[in-house]
């Protein structure tokens, strides 16, 4: 048995989009699957912790505030 690999972000939004387009078409009945996939987008946009983590340190460096903090590690 093969384990499967959690979806791209691409393939996230691609879906979003189809759910989006089946709300449009099809009505109120597709509108969980809708808000599922904003979930999931937006849980795939934020990434696991230690890696929001070093975007928002390395965002801080990157603004100047290099010397109100040391990033390096000892």
């Amino acid at each position: 048995m093969s384990s499967q690999s959690q979806p791209s972000l691409a393939e996230l939004e691609r879906a979003l989009a189809v759910a989006a387009y089946l709300v449009m078409q099809h009505g109120d009945l597709y509108i969980p699957l809708l808000e599922r996939f904003e979930r999931e987008v937006e849980a795939a946009r934020r990434g696991n912790p230690a890696s929001r983590a070093q975007r928002i340190l390395e965002d801080y460096r990157d603004a100047g505030a290099r010397k109100a903090m040391r990033l390096s590690h000892p």
